[in-house]
């Protein structure tokens, strides 16, 4: 028996995301599962409010409870598999991990919880993935990367009492 309601995957394409993504079909039926990803088929990037509002109010099943599972982040590597230290990070580098990590995270929870509280009797289930480096520093490389897990954190801490969610 399927679930009746949607999933929403950001980072559908690789890591926790992608396994989220892959198994989703055992629960869910196919049309009822998007994934908010720029690698995925039909490409949606988290930074574009826009595509991502629109891609999620199509997919939110109004009187039933939907599933958001939000999992979209990047970090940047070297050659040799090392996490790109800050000072030789771009800033293209630096602006992408808070554009994916930290603003793309709020462009679909502000998308999916109006479009949950847009429609009566609907409800929605969330679950946000941060890493335990928004509470232990992994060194100078991952300044930016712990800072936008932080804010993620923060955020969902502070949304928990927000309308029931």
């Amino acid at each position: 028996m399927k679930i009746d309601g949607s999933l929403i995957v950001t980072g559908g394409s690789s890591g926790i995301g992608k396994a989220v993504h892959d198994n989703a079909g055992q629960l869910f039926r196919p049309e009822n599962v998007l994934n908010i990803d720029v690698r995925a088929t039909m490409p949606i990037d988290v930074r574009d409010f826009a595509s991502v509002d629109a891609a999620i109010k199509s997919t939110v099943i109004p009187g039933q409870r939907n599933y958001l599972f939000s999992a979209a982040g990047v970090v940047f590597f070297t050659k040799e598999d090392h996490v790109v230290d800050f000072i030789d990070a771009s800033i293209e580098q630096l602006r992408a991990m808070v554009e994916i990590n930290f603003l793309g995270t709020i462009n679909v929870l502000k998308s999916f919880i109006s479009a949950v509280y847009e429609h009566e009797e609907t409800t929605g289930n969330i679950v946000v993935v941060s890493s335990i480096s928004s509470f232990f520093s992994g060194g100078p490389n991952m300044v930016v990367y712990d800072a936008t897990k932080a804010a993620i954190s923060a955020i969902c801490k502070r949304l928990v009492p927000y309308r029931n969610i």
